[in-house]
């Protein structure tokens, strides 16, 4: 009877140590988890700065490329390029600053953007100087700490309504260069007039003076600078167009009765006469 009651009590120790182990196991994994960085250029730039640790002033060595999600959070500022992938990002937390130059003409997701709750300071470049196409920042109104943004280089946008709710926005710069090709316009040889909606929706913030400005390109590919063009609302109108108009480049300005608020929006237009 003795050596029953010990071997059942020897059973029940080791299993209350499996138990044990199993438990430690689990907390273990669950406090190192790790984040999977597909993209190349950005994995480098995260285990770069992940690898630093402030509490112990030493580097920290990162096991196959795959940091911690505790060694990610940390990070307050990161600048990288040439990424087409921003899945990752959204583990930066702590992040109050942030720069991204987008070098190709990708259609960029900036999802992963929106949960990096923390971000006071987002700057993004567009290096491309043909070939646009407009960014989709929706989900930048997620992010409630935002006070400055800058949209530069030849970044465009076409949609700024998201930002309507960023109440914290002190700063917002999308001033870019690019141009922007729109769907072709029919003109009729009669009238010669074109007329378009307004392409740019714009955020509350931007409650300032809103104007346009238009070039003419001819077949042969020579500029006529400065044409008259009228803005009514949202109606934009060009009369008395020369037959020989290949294209017209529209350039939309939008600004705010308070300092700090700028954009410049350029929409290159196709010209079928009819």
């Amino acid at each position: 009877m003795k050596k029953s009651v010990k071997i059942l009590l020897s059973m029940f120790g080791a299993a209350a140590i499996l138990s044990a182990g199993f438990a430690l196991g689990q907390r273990t994994t669950a406090d190192e988890r790790r984040v999977y960085i597909a993209d190349e250029n950005l994995r480098a730039a995260i285990i770069d700065e992940a690898r630093w640790n402030p509490e112990t002033g030493e580097e920290e060595i990162i096991e196959n490329e795959l940091p911690t999600v505790d060694q990610v959070a940390r990070i307050e500022m990161i600048d990288f390029s040439d990424v087409r992938s921003l899945e990752g990002v959204q583990y930066i937390k702590d992040a109050r600053r942030f720069s991204y130059s987008v070098t190709r003409n990708d259609v960029i997701d900036f999802r992963p953007l929106s949960e990096m709750e923390n971000l006071e300071e987002l700057y993004i470049y567009s290096s491309e100087e043909y070939g646009h196409k407009p960014l989709d920042i929706s989900s930048f109104g997620n992010l409630s700490n935002l006070r400055r943004l800058d949209l530069n280089y030849y970044a465009q946008v076409l949609d700024f309504s998201s930002l309507s709710s960023l109440e914290n926005l002190e700063t917002l710069n999308a001033t870019g260069g690019g141009m922007i090709e729109l769907s072709p316009l029919y003109v009729s040889r009669e009238t010669r007039e074109a007329i378009i909606g307004h392409p740019v929706t714009y955020s509350t913030q931007f409650d300032g003076e809103r104007s346009v400005f238009a070039d003419l390109v001819d077949t042969n590919g020579a500029y006529t600078f400065d044409v008259e063009v009228s803005l009514d609302g949202d109606k934009v109108t060009v009369s008395d167009l020369d037959v020989n108009t290949a294209r017209i480049e529209f350039t939309f300005y939008a600004s705010a009765e308070t300092a700090g608020f700028g954009a410049r929006t350029g929409c290159s237009l196709p010209i079928i006469w009819y």
